[in-house]
């Protein structure tokens, strides 16, 4: 599941649709993968809580840390224990679901990655962000977000996007989240007769064929559009 423009905690009829689908998928054993909302919206799902961040936004490209337990995780396979990563929101999770395991964090959001199980994941930022998406999210969030929501920006000395622009680089090792998801969906399609579970695409679970219609009634946020070429095979 990835990023949206909806906050996990929206009344809208979609996101409890959503909710429902994403319990079945975990139940059948499906292979669970969120970023940004749907990081948040999978903790959420699962018993979690999701607020604004008391710390502010995180936009643009920012270090993050793994934990013990991400260290050892299969999702950050390969990862250095810290790493760069693109970031753009400005709520985060504030309380794990109950048996979630914090895989990374950093100094602004104490969890930017969790583990629930051994199937469903969440991290906080976009490992399928290049920094050209980045500077552009830039361009159109920093003159529209509420005052007040870079509280450690220096507005006496450069303008906003400027200070937002010059964090950007490369965040390749983040990345590797996704060529690693795949290979777990890949392992499981393996050694399961995949008659028993749900008809899934990856990321999200919904059907290619019905992905598209779902996006334009905006009833769900698309595929992440940046992915690995082994997760665009998976669909």
């Amino acid at each position: 599941m990835t990023g949206s423009a909806a906050s996990a905690n929206d009344a809208d009829v979609w996101v409890a649709r959503s909710e429902d689908f994403l319990k079945r998928a975990a139940d059948a054993g499906e292979p669970l993968y969120g970023v940004c909302f749907g990081h948040q919206h999978l903790a959420r799902t699962f018993g979690g809580r999701v607020e604004q961040s008391p710390a502010g936004w995180e936009l643009g490209t920012v270090g993050v840390t793994l934990t013990e337990e991400g260290r050892r995780d299969p999702l950050f396979a390969g990862v250095p224990d810290t790493f760069p990563a693109q970031q753009s929101h400005g709520e985060v999770v504030t309380e794990l679901p109950p048996g979630a395991r914090t895989l990374a964090h950093n100094p602004q959001t104490a969890c930017q990655a969790f583990a629930l199980g051994d199937a469903i994941w969440g991290t906080q930022f976009h490992p399928e962000f290049t920094p050209e998406v980045v500077h552009t999210l830039i361009g159109l969030l920093a003159d529209r977000l509420p005052e007040g929501s870079f509280p450690r920006w220096p507005a006496d000395e450069q303008p906003l996007q400027d200070w937002l622009g010059k964090s950007v680089r490369a965040a390749r090792a983040a990345r590797r989240c996704l060529d690693n998801f795949a290979t777990i969906v890949l392992e499981c399609r393996r050694t399961e007769n995949s008659d028993d579970h749900i008809d899934t695409c990856g990321f999200l679970g919904i059907r290619l064929s019905n992905l598209k219609t779902a996006h334009r009634r905006r009833e769900f946020p698309m595929l992440l559009h940046q992915s690995s070429p082994q997760c665009i095979q998976l669909l």
